[in-house]
């Protein structure tokens, strides 16, 4: 289990915030596994759940051979035709800018479901991704940023941290990654 947090704020500033923690197929946990991935200069690809299913479709991304050059809406098909519905739960995400420089988050998880996020100037937009309780995170979350006053670090931070006394899968260490 994860959390991973994308937000795009008004002024078209995208923050990606993932914790550390992964417990892998052989049984072992650590605090200090990376769930956000630079694929190319502005766009990021991060993920939730089994840490082996997702790096597997990464790893598949970054095989593509022209993914230096390929169109974002190119990128976005790869990954939808290749993460498919499996009993494992997961999710993807694939965030970064338009070619036009808008900012974008694009998520799918092992149920099917998909959604795609856009810059929007007139309020903050944002995706929180888990395996669980992630209405409870989404709730927590808002408020940080309220509380906060729109400091994205410090939100992140604070739910991240909330997430991992409710979820002892969720490590309070975390990643945060600013574009």
């Amino acid at each position: 289990m994860s959390i991973i947090i994308g937000i795009i704020s008004r002024d078209n500033q995208l923050y990606l915030g993932a914790d550390k923690r992964a417990i892998l197929q052989n049984g072992i946990m650590t605090d200090n596994y990376d769930k956000i991935y630079m694929i190319r200069q502005n766009l990021y690809f991060g993920m939730t759940g089994i840490a082996e299913y997702g790096l597997s479709i990464k790893d598949r991304l970054l095989k593509l051979p022209n993914i230096s050059k390929m169109p974002i809406k190119e990128v976005l098909g790869f990954l939808d035709s290749i993460y498919n519905e499996v009993s494992l739960a997961s999710t993807i995400l694939l965030s970064g800018r338009f070619e036009d420089n808008r900012a974008f988050i694009w998520n799918k998880n092992t149920l099917g479901k998909k959604n795609l996020i856009e810059f929007n100037s007139q309020d903050i937009v944002y995706s929180i991704n888990s395996n669980s309780n992630t209405d409870l995170f989404e709730k927590r979350f808002i408020q940080e940023v309220q509380v906060t006053k729109y400091d994205y670090f410090k939100a992140i931070i604070n739910t991240i941290d909330y997430a991992s006394t409710i979820d002892n899968s969720i490590s309070k260490v975390c990643n945060i990654v600013k574009l």
